[in-house]
């Protein structure tokens, strides 16, 4: 994976923020190249780690939605999903074109690694400024280890030798 960030889609309303997101969805994008990474594997990872539940919320902002961005996006969607219906696992994610996409605001992003001031404050050193920083891969596998996700040696393993270092140097 190439970037993660927080954001607002799904939705027709022109300029969705936090306390006015109308018929928005919170959700992430994913930016991932397809020959590290099968759409169908990270549907899979998906489906994995979301339960696929509406959990009784009927309104827009928290719902269960999988956005595609094309045709072979779509089919791995459809493909994983009625695969786990088969295995007895009940979804009831929609799948829908993922039309814009509205980055959510600055706070939101790499939530858990901006718990961890010392480490936000190196990556935002490094980059220069927050947004720059934020859409980062190095920022984006911080936030994993932050958040329990990834050990500090798989986050070093995709980072080039200088963020290994700012890492490396990182006081948790």
């Amino acid at each position: 994976m190439k970037s993660i960030e927080a954001g607002y889609a799904g939705g027709t309303f022109p300029s969705p923020e936090y306390r006015q997101m109308e018929d928005h969805t919170e959700c992430i994008r994913v930016v991932y190249e397809t020959k590290e990474i099968s759409d169908v594997e990270i549907v899979e990872e998906f489906w994995r780690l979301h339960s696929g539940r509406q959990h009784g919320y009927g309104g827009t902002q928290y719902q269960s939605v999988l956005l595609y961005l094309d045709e072979e996006q779509k089919e791995a969607a459809f493909s994983v999903k009625q695969n786990l219906e088969q295995g007895g696992r009940d979804i009831e994610t929609r799948i829908e074109s993922a039309g814009s996409f509205h980055r959510a605001e600055e706070y939101h992003q790499k939530y858990q690694l901006k718990r961890f001031p010392h480490a936000w404050s190196a990556v935002e050193q490094y980059f220069e400024s927050s947004p720059s920083a934020a859409a980062s891969e190095m920022a984006m596998r911080l936030n994993a280890l932050a958040a329990g996700e990834l050990s500090k040696a798989e986050v070093l393993a995709f980072l080039s030798a200088p963020e290994q270092e700012i890492v490396r140097q990182i006081k948790w």
